[in-house]
This record gives C-alpha cells, sequence and structure tokens, in this order.
C-alpha cells in the first residue's frame, strides 16, 4: 500500500503569519509567488479568436441558425447566463419553521445564561 504524502507547510501559511481570525496579517500572502501565469495554450487562444473575431461569430451563427444545438447552447448561455438548474426533492421534509423558531429560541436563550 503507498504511503501518504507528507504534508510540508509552507512558511507563509504558518499560525504566526495570520491574525486570531485566520486572516493573513499585513505583508503574508497565501501566495507568496504572486498570481500563477496564464499558460501558453490560453495565451494562443486569446491571440486566435481576437485576430478572427468577425470570421469566428460568423461560423457560430452559421450553426445556430443550421440547428447545431450546442453552439446555440455555448451562444445562449455567454449572452444570457446558465438557465437556473430545478431540483426535485423527495422523502420527509421537516419544514415546521414554527418548532425551528421555538428551539433557536431555547437554544439562544440557553447561550444567553452561559454568559
Amino acid at each position: 500500500m503507498p504511503s501518504k504524502p507528507e504534508l510540508v507547510e509552507s512558511p507563509h501559511s504558518r499560525a504566526e503569519n495570520r491574525d486570531e481570525l485566520g486572516r493573513f496579517k499585513p505583508g503574508f500572502s497565501g501566495h507568496p509567488s504572486g498570481r500563477p501565469k496564464r499558460d501558453e495554450a490560453s495565451i494562443i487562444a486569446q491571440q486566435v479568436i481576437e485576430e478572427n473575431a468577425v470570421e469566428i461569430v460568423k461560423a457560430l451563427a452559421a450553426k445556430v441558425k443550421a440547428g447545431d444545438v450546442s453552439a446555440f447552447l455555448g451562444l445562449a448561455e455567454r449572452a444570457y447566463g446558465k438557465m437556473p438548474q430545478t431540483s426535485i426533492v423527495t422523502g420527509d421534509l421537516d419544514v415546521n419553521l414554527s418548532a425551528k423558531r421555538t428551539r433557536l429560541a431555547e437554544v439562544l436563550a440557553l447561550l444567553g445564561d452561559a454568559s
């Protein structure tokens, strides 16, 4: 069985570099080397799109007009955002808000007494 890799704590993430809420103190960062650089492929893709924008839009429009569903979805989601997805929940759901509010009041009262 392979052994688990040993976690090495970064000197920048040590507890002494954080405040009492766990946030980084001024001068310390979770990314001491800075923001990650973009990869070569994303740079090339951006250049191709920028240099051929009109042709790409025309080709995409032709695909949408021809009935290409994936082209339509890609274009529509870029223009209007993704459609909200619905979820169907089955089973017994306890949605008695009155009981929940009563219980919350009891817990808050107990916490108030503890302080």
